[in-house]
């Protein structure tokens, strides 16, 4: 059994969310993200982009992922990746849905939280405990950064930054350099009233 990957495209503009038109509501109403599927097997962070890309055909902006796996293997399940949307998204199996109207019965339910909570931050309700990885802006800030560090360290960047790893608290990312890779991985620890940020990097 595959993995199946929810795709989250959100339009921040029109506060909507990118949805199969294709698959109907089954009689329920509710709405279906598109999806992607990925082989069995433990599920790598940039594989799924690459499939997101490939169903969008263009490259997209990571910002948040979630897996639940059907038993402890971490072999199989369901998943879901949270992007930036972009008018040329719509098709004729996909269209733009208000997500206010369709957040609470949206297919699959573990999409529903980030909906909300991205919802929240258009209202300037964004809990204050999100770490900065999950904002719209901090991929591309992230990599441009990354890009001008390698550069003056005389490791050009020859490929385009990839998230490897995402959980609540922290985040990697690897861009590659000729035969190298150079990871980045930033962490958000709270710590009393204090928020701690570490950023370290490896070349491997």
């Amino acid at each position: 059994m595959p993995w199946v990957i929810a795709v989250i495209a959100v339009d921040d503009a029109r506060r909507s969310v990118l949805v199969d038109t294709s698959s109907g509501g089954g009689g329920t109403g509710a709405r279906h993200l598109p999806t992607v599927e990925l082989p069995s097997g433990e599920p790598q962070v940039d594989q799924i982009a690459d499939a997101i890309e490939r169903l969008l055909d263009r490259p997209i902006t990571p910002i948040w992922t979630q897996f639940e796996e059907t038993d402890d293997t971490l072999q199989d399940g369901v998943g879901a990746m949270l992007t930036i949307a972009d008018a040329r998204d719509a098709s004729a199996e996909r269209a733009f849905a208000p997500a206010k109207d369709i957040v609470e019965t949206l297919e699959p339910p573990m999409a529903r939280a980030p909906i909300r909570a991205w919802l929240e931050r258009l209202t300037g309700r964004a809990d204050p405990r999100t770490p900065p990885w999950l904002e719209p802006d901090w991929f591309e800030r992230a990599s441009r950064w990354i890009a001008e560090r390698m550069t003056a360290a005389g490791m050009p960047p020859t490929g385009p930054t990839r998230m490897t790893y995402q959980s609540p608290i922290g985040t990697v990312l690897r861009t590659r350099s000729g035969d190298r890779n150079v990871f980045i991985a930033e962490c958000k620890i709270w710590k009393g009233p204090k928020t701690i940020r570490d950023v370290r990097f490896r070349v491997g």
